[in-house]
């Protein structure tokens, strides 16, 4: 398994989280996880099995539990960062799904937790990577001017909605908002006006948003 790169349930993070002491961890993934009734224990030694069959978890000889060091670095940001941002993707058709993409800051390093199924996937990335991510996320071709005011804002032809959220603990919070708009991705100003971005700005908005304090 890649020390880079990591595939876990909620229950098994929310475990790890217990061994390392963790300071911080986000609700939304002890709300992801299945409930574990009454009997804590029982939840606890078999998702330690779970983790010592991975190797993520070291078990000694005297039974005492240590987290693979290879891993250490990809888990600190989660547990430890004060630091998180995220980009939640609302697509619009027949059903309406979203996908979260959460980024977790501690020192120099950088994690992304990213819902798969019922797993997370949980990868080391850097400030390049998120941008890529984010210009992914525009399709080509793409042709809209900043500043563009949408005069033919019709609902039904909304594809995505988007939310750039970026978190200090006990500091700070920021929230922005993007609508894609017959293929264009817009914002609101203060006076309610719904314009356009062009993509360099759009790419750009979003990064400034999630790009953290690495």
């Amino acid at each position: 398994m890649n020390e880079k790169e990591l595939i876990l349930t909620p229950k098994e993070l929310y475990c790890l989280g217990g061994v390392l002491n963790a300071k911080y961890i986000d609700y939304a993934y002890i709300a992801a996880m299945d409930d574990i009734g009454q009997d804590f224990a029982l939840f606890q030694r078999e998702t330690t099995a779970e983790l010592v069959d991975k190797e993520i978890l070291l078990e000694d000889f005297s039974g005492d539990m240590e987290p693979n060091g290879a891993y250490l670095e990809l888990l600190q940001p989660i547990f430890f960062g004060t630091v998180e941002t995220s980009l939640d993707i609302c697509r619009i058709g027949d059903k309406v799904e979203i996908d979260v993409c959460k980024f977790h800051f501690f020192r120099d390093a950088i994690t992304m937790v990213k819902g798969c199924g019922e797993t997370l996937m949980i990868k080391s990335v850097s400030q390049e990577d998120i941008r890529g991510f984010v210009k992914s996320i525009v399709t080509q071709p793409y042709e809209a001017a900043t500043g563009e005011p949408v005069n033919n804002y019709d609902m039904t032809r909304v594809r995505r909605l988007l939310s750039a959220k970026n978190i200090d603990v006990g500091k700070s919070s920021e929230v922005r908002t993007f609508i894609e708009h017959d293929g264009v991705f817009c914002t609101e100003k203060e006076d309610g006006t719904l314009v356009c971005l062009s993509s360099d700005d759009f790419v750009n908005e979003v990064f400034s948003t999630i790009k953290g304090a690495v």
